[in-house]
Parts: C-alpha cells; structure tokens; sequence
C-alpha cells in the first residue's frame, strides 16, 4: 500500500506535538555532575585525588550539593562563569583532550578555589580543582586579584 506524497506535505492542522516541553526549560533544571573527565592523577596540577571525601563534613563535597541545587539559569555570575582558559599548561591539556573548543564552567569553592566543567546544558563534566586561582604562573584562570 502506498501513501499518498501530497499528504506528506500538507500536514494536517488537527496533530499536536508529542512533547510539550519548552526547550527554555532546561534553565529551570538543577545542576548535575559526570564524574568521567575528572582528573584524577598526580600527573595534573588542578587533580581531585584526595579532594572529594563523599562525607557531610567534607568543604567540597557540600559545597558541590550546594551547587547542585543551583538552577542553570542561575549560574552565570560574578563567582560562577564561563571562562576561557588563560595557563598555557591548562590551554595544553586541553587541546591534547580534543576539548579546546570547549568554554568552561567555573565554580568558586572559596577565597582561591575554583573547580572547572564542561558544561552540557545543566550537566556539568567535572574536570579540574584549582587551589590556585590567586597565583598568576599556577592557576587554570587566575585572578588578577589576590585570593588569601
């Protein structure tokens, strides 16, 4: 049985979309994290290892629930941004990963904490720890301003 090509192309007005989701929505979804980019050796300056005890008296691991309850639309501040890598090693490493053209998600932790992602709509690939924001030769991003 063939169908009809004319009524390929005259959709009828009476069919209504499958999915009603507004495809703004996802502003409206809470933070998510993927845990397979992190960097995890001692090869890195900016590893985890060591850094996320899953423990309620663990800093980061609380402050990343924080974070978690965070809407993407709300994320884009003064503390928390996208930004494009400035350290040549962190730029290096990078591109040796295919992901040069990749702007990054920064968090602030604290005073000179910053954790970076690569952000997928609200899911954020955990990449790097960063004690080093404050330290112009160390830092993924540093700061131009002194973090104590």
């Amino acid at each position: 049985m063939s169908k009809n090509p004319k009524s390929q192309q005259n959709p009828s007005e009476q069919k209504k979309p499958r999915s009603k989701e507004n495809p703004d929505s996802v502003l409206d979804s809470p933070i998510s994290w993927h845990f397979s980019r992190m960097a995890l050796g001692d090869d890195c300056d900016w590893s985890w290892s060591g850094k996320l005890e899953v423990s309620k008296e663990n800093d980061v691991f609380r402050k990343l629930c924080d974070i978690e309850k965070m809407k993407l639309k709300d994320v884009g501040n003064k503390i928390n941004h996208r930004v494009t890598p400035t350290n040549k090693k962190a730029l290096q490493k990078l591109e040796d990963m295919k992901l040069d053209d990749f702007e990054l998600q920064s968090f602030h932790l604290n005073g000179g904490t910053r954790i970076y992602c690569i952000p997928m709509k609200n899911i954020m690939e955990l990449l790097w720890f960063d004690e080093y924001h404050g330290n112009q030769s160390q830092g993924v991003c540093p700061s131009p301003k002194k973090h104590t």
